[in-house]
């Protein structure tokens, strides 16, 4: 995405999810965070959820978000498709952060979280 002197910016990836995921569970005061549920009914602004741990906003709510890990299977009995979400999302209540599932292609309800490396 982005390169400089001082950092490096990128999609997140699986390996990034899951160790945010047990960031929060060990630091926030939710400390079974993996299984938060979105319970919105409708996407709102960023930040505007209520949730936030650790400084770290909405990965149990809003939307769900691709991640760079390779899809090589199919949830749906279908073909694989070669993308992967993460999380839960303000539309399906049943979905946590423990959710992966795979999408071909560009969706409306799917949004992607950049991360980011500082080089010093």
């Amino acid at each position: 995405m982005y390169t400089s002197k001082k950092f490096e910016t990128d999609i997140m990836n699986s390996y990034a999810w899951d160790t945010t995921i047990i960031f929060i569970e060990k630091f926030g005061t939710n400390k079974d965070y993996a299984h938060a549920r979105g319970s919105l009914q409708k996407s709102v602004k960023t930040g505007n959820t209520g949730d936030v741990q650790c400084n770290i906003y909405e990965i149990a709510s809003n939307w769900r978000e691709y991640t760079t890990e390779t899809c090589t299977y199919s949830t749906t009995g279908g073909t694989s498709t070669p993308c992967t979400y993460r999380g839960g999302t303000y539309s399906t209540a049943s979905w946590d952060q423990a959710t992966r599932g795979e999408w071909n292609g560009a969706a409306w309800s799917i949004a992607f979280r950049p991360i980011i490396y500082i080089k010093e």
